[in-house]
């Protein structure tokens, strides 16, 4: 049975195929010039920054047990 705590793993999986189909598509040369260690590096930032403001915004001062 599906529930909603389980969306965020099938999220991350599915991020983690695509990111495993970019890096074996440019390894065997189909996507000549494309570098995917520089866009994740970049993506990367971009997601520790947005986490940290979603913790910052909905995690209340006390800490998770709140």
């Amino acid at each position: 049975m599906s529930t909603t705590a389980d969306r965020p793993r099938f999220l991350f999986g599915l991020l983690l195929i695509v990111i495993g189909a970019l890096y074996l598509l440019s390894n065997i040369g189909i996507l000549r010039g494309f570098n995917p260690w520089a866009v994740l590096w970049g993506a990367f930032w971009l997601w520790l920054g947005a986490l940290t403001v979603l913790v910052l915004a909905f995690v209340p001062r006390g800490g998770w047990a709140g």
